[in-house]
């Protein structure tokens, strides 16, 4: 885990809108794990989302309420993924799941589904 990290000084703790540059933000997305964010990075008229752990298959945006054992609060990472994927589908972002292939989101439905690049 990371708390030798922690215990030996060497982490540094981050509000929920830190920005690491003009290109790189933190969104939280909380509900696999206190705390837990993902990286949105924005260049060139461009932008792609590291979503780490918000899901852990694309089978979860047909099903949002899927939930892994590994989420600590499953009610909270369900809306969780509801939120972001609404925020991201049909746009251009490129979406990079921490378990899966990069693609894009459609909304389906009242769901979303993925479409893994070629």
């Amino acid at each position: 885990s990371v708390k030798p990290i922690v215990d030996a000084g060497r982490a540094e703790l981050v509000a929920s809108d830190h920005r690491l540059s003009e290109e790189i933000s933190m969104i939280p997305t909380p509900g696999h794990s206190p705390g837990h964010m993902s990286v949105l990075i924005r260049s060139d008229g461009k932008q792609g989302l590291l979503t780490g752990d918000v899901a852990h298959h694309p089978c979860q945006m047909a099903h949002l309420g899927w939930s892994s054992t590994a989420d600590s609060d499953q009610s909270q990472s369900a809306a969780t993924r509801r939120e972001l994927f609404g925020r991201f589908a049909d746009t251009p972002t490129l979406v990079i799941g921490g378990h899966f292939s990069a693609g894009h989101i459609k909304r389906d439905g009242d769901a979303f589904r993925f479409e893994a690049l070629a």
